[in-house]
């Protein structure tokens, strides 16, 4: 998913989007990367396969290397509330990530965190969709704990604030070509180009879903952010 980063939006409601998990990583200089996930079971938590890679510098080279699970932290909303300090620690026992994940052009950015045991009290996993039909200025929405411009005014020289709740964006869908003509990276067939003028994605928002409401009035997954 394709997208610029988060200066608009609004805080989610406590009521809504349990299934958002935080999802953080300890890189090994002892850093910490913040991402977004979503609960898609009982036991499992999806996000972006980016978010649980590390670098590791040998002889003055960055070698990538898949960040261990007793590295990777993980919340999720147990108490209907969308505050991160109320979130729930959860443990992680397994790590998969796509098969076919390619670095270079982010494609198939995608992997499956499994929890140690079933989540407790139980979420509703959001639904995946099996079928999407691709129509460019169809509505969307995004979401993460990610962090975001204080003021809708803003300047590149404006500093991106830590949020402490979740927050959704709404947004449109635009064509591939449109993509590759907008932004100067690579762009596959594959991906989901999302934009709208001053809103978007931001930092810690990476692993976080994108939405669609169909028609039977429930809301389905068609995409993960990974770049922007």
């Amino acid at each position: 998913m394709r997208d610029k980063r988060i200066i608009g939006g609004r805080i989610s409601p406590n009521e809504h989007w349990r299934f958002v998990a935080m999802v953080e990583t300890k890189n090994p200089d002892g850093s910490w990367n913040e991402c977004t996930g979503t609960i898609i079971s009982s036991q499992h938590i999806l996000t972006a396969a980016h978010c649980i890679i590390g670098f590791r510098k040998i002889k003055n080279a960055d070698i990538q290397i898949i960040i261990q699970k007793e590295e990777i932290v993980v919340r999720i909303n147990s108490e209907n509330k969308n505050e991160i300090n109320s979130l729930k620690l959860v443990k992680i026992q397994n790590a998969y990530i796509h098969y076919n994940y390619n670095t270079e052009v982010a494609t198939n950015d995608l992997t499956i965190l499994e929890a140690a045991e079933p989540f407790f009290p139980k979420i509703e996993p959001i639904k995946l969709s099996n079928y999407f039909n691709y129509e460019p200025g169809q509505s969307v929405l995004e979401m993460g704990f990610g962090d975001h411009y204080e003021k809708k005014d803003f300047t590149d020289e404006d500093p991106l604030i830590s949020s402490e709740y979740l927050r959704e964006v709404e947004s449109y869908l635009h064509s591939i070509q449109r993509c590759r003509e907008m932004w100067p990276f690579t762009i596959a067939d594959t991906h989901l180009c999302v934009g709208s003028p001053n809103e978007g994605i931001g930092p810690g928002d990476s692993g976080g879903p994108l939405l669609v409401k169909g028609q039977d009035g429930n809301w389905y997954q068609i995409g993960v952010a990974s770049f922007g």
